[in-house]
């Protein structure tokens, strides 16, 4: 949640435009309708959060882990996610192709999503 609030926020929202939750919607369910998209987004970036936080927790496994950890791994799920699997669905360039200002938007948000991760795991 922390993250989404990051994310719209005034300015990473001029920065990032349409969020990519929505966008990936739209590759992998074109031509539904306002409300299926809204749906499918929330599904989709609930969806990745969850399952980012059970594989953090998988690979922490009995270990305590922190703020650092966390945000060591918000980075690497920035980097898979936005270097590989959202220019594979065609929603983005690869993040270092991508405009500054967004990149360092996606960057911060995922990095303050790992943080909070580490922190309360």
């Amino acid at each position: 949640m922390a993250m989404s609030e990051h994310m719209l926020g005034r300015p990473s929202v001029n920065a990032i435009g349409e969020p990519p939750p929505e966008r990936i919607a739209d590759a992998v369910l074109p031509g539904r309708s306002a409300k299926e998209r809204g749906i499918a987004a929330t599904v989709i970036h609930l969806g990745i959060g969850i399952g980012g936080g059970a594989l953090f927790g998988l690979l922490r496994h009995g270990r305590r882990s922190g703020p650092v950890a966390g945000a060591l791994f918000g980075l690497g799920v920035w980097a898979v996610g936005y270097e590989a699997v959202v220019p594979a669905l065609g929603v983005l360039p690869p993040a270092h192709r991508d405009a500054d200002p967004r990149r360092a938007a996606l960057l911060q948000a995922h990095l303050l999503y790992g943080a909070i991760l580490g922190a309360f795991s």
